[in-house]
């Protein structure tokens, strides 16, 4: 879903220009009593190293630890360089038993690796992980792994405000996320961040810009004065799969920064291409980010190396999809199916496409997803009601008329939902029906002749 993807990487060539102290107070200088506190770099260092619980080790080794809920009996770390590919596998050493849990813990070298995965009980292996002293330990249940610190709360639901302003005819919504201890009435000013895409920044913790909207040439402009910049500020870019995660589009820039003479030495790029365009794989490196923006850079990353991606475009990289036999009585049961209304809408075709997921057919049990627009469903006979087998698992979802966004950039007039939430317990066997007295709008620049429809509903139905 090119067009409407954002890309997942160039992560500071924004937000590093916008790491400023906030909310100035207006008042002289030259008063003393108006002087307010602002938190330094240091000082922020040394947050972060409370809140991990940690100090530099003086060998330069990081220290791992897993808290496993599931208290196996052994556990191996494998650490693993993105750019060179070297590994090294590390038995875990059981350092604490709880009554429910255990910790394993190894020790690792940041300069040469940035990613480890562990492998437990029957075999399992995880998805990689960011390795690197921003993030201490990681929280290992039911399969799940997601970052810990010793001796902190194990509560993972963000506390934040939500704002909502309309901007050039569209809703926008503005999450800000206040440290604890935060009081909007002290003059303490705090360094503050903004993200762009930040509708997945607190639930899944990816941060991205989206520069896609913008040509070669405005790019060219963009950076030709920011070249000989005296505090150019450090870029670091993060792509997976060359077409499953932008890294298509994130090569050309990072490597025309290098053309261009940008300072090598503030470039980074992260080129891990088994990554695909979910939330899952951000999250799991979203600690080398933090190490980007506060050191300025990944310390087992060689600084402004050209990148060069093999295209893969329309090579299968996914499990394949388990096929379902004709006649299954899982084809029978309504449940089992998402429905979707085109008796207004009249598209030649029905395409659904999910993401912030990789979930898995409620039939066959296998892994179950494509590439936008997605699967096409199939119409039931004599009707305008189309069917698609349903996902399993809480994800985003769009209905769309299956135009792809090459196509779309050539011209050709797509129609698409919203991003929708969606979960297999509550919509199971629910049609979606478009609110068509709501015009859909178009989208901008190269997306113009894609509408979206922000209008519609799920709704119980018969056949």
């Amino acid at each position: 879903m090119k067009a409407r993807r954002f890309i997942a990487g160039i992560l500071t060539a924004v937000l590093c220009l916008s790491f400023t102290a906030g909310c100035s107070n207006g008042t002289s200088p030259d008063k003393e009593e108006s002087k307010a506190p602002v938190k330094t770099e240091e000082s922020t260092r040394s947050s972060i190293e409370e809140i991990s619980g940690e100090e530099k080790e003086s060998d330069g080794m990081h220290t791992l630890f897993i808290r496993d809920a599931g208290k196996n009996s052994k556990m191996t770390a494998t650490f693993l360089n993105t750019a060179s590919g070297k590994t090294e596998d590390v038995e875990m050493t059981k350092s604490e038993e709880g009554e429910d849990h255990v910790t394993f813990t190894c020790k690792g070298d940041p300069k040469l690796y940035n990613m480890v995965h562990i492998t437990y009980g029957d075999d399992i292996v995880s998805s990689n992980l960011s390795f690197n002293r921003f993030t201490a330990g990681w929280y290992l249940k039911d399969k799940k792994l997601l970052p810990y610190a010793e001796g902190m709360d194990l509560k993972y639901d963000p506390e934040f405000d939500t704002h909502k302003f309309s901007f050039d005819g569209t809703d926008k919504s503005v999450y800000v996320w206040t440290p604890k201890g935060y009081d909007k009435n002290s003059d303490e000013k705090y360094p503050t961040i903004y993200m762009f895409d930040g509708q997945t920044v607190l639930a899944a913790g990816v941060m991205s810009a989206s520069f896609q909207l913008y040509d070669d040439n405005t790019w060219a402009e963009f950076i030709k004065d920011k070249v000989n910049m005296e505090n150019s500020p450090f870029l670091y870019f993060y792509a997976g799969a060359y077409a499953g995660d932008n890294g298509n589009v994130n090569e050309p820039v990072y490597n025309m920064l290098i053309e261009k003479g940008y300072p090598k030495d503030k470039l980074a790029f992260d080129k891990y291409e088994p990554g695909r365009h979910e939330p899952m794989y951000w999250r799991n490196i979203y600690s080398e980010f933090l190490q980007a923006m506060f050191e300025h850079k990944v310390e087992a990353l060689e600084c402004g190396v050209t990148i060069k991606y093999e295209d893969r475009t329309g090579i299968q990289d996914i499990p394949p999809e388990i096929s379902i036999a004709p006649d299954d009585p899982g084809l029978s049961v309504k449940e089992n199916f998402i429905y979707f209304d085109n008796s207004k809408t009249k598209w030649d075709k029905v395409f659904v496409y999910w993401w912030d997921a990789i979930p898995t057919n409620k039939i066959s049990g296998g892994f179950y997803g494509k590439e936008w627009p997605g699967i096409e469903l199939e119409r039931i006979e004599g009707t305008d009601i189309y069917r698609a087998v349903m996902p399993m698992g809480p994800t985003k979802i769009v209905f769309s008329s299956g135009v792809k966004d090459e196509d779309v950039r050539k011209g050709t007039i797509a129609y698409q939902t919203d991003n929708m939430d969606y979960d297999d317990e509550k919509n199971a066997g629910q049609i979606f029906r478009i609110d068509t007295s709501v015009e859909p709008k178009p989208g901008k620049s190269n997306e113009k002749t894609k509408f979206k429809y922000s209008s519609g509903s799920w709704e119980d139905f018969e056949l």
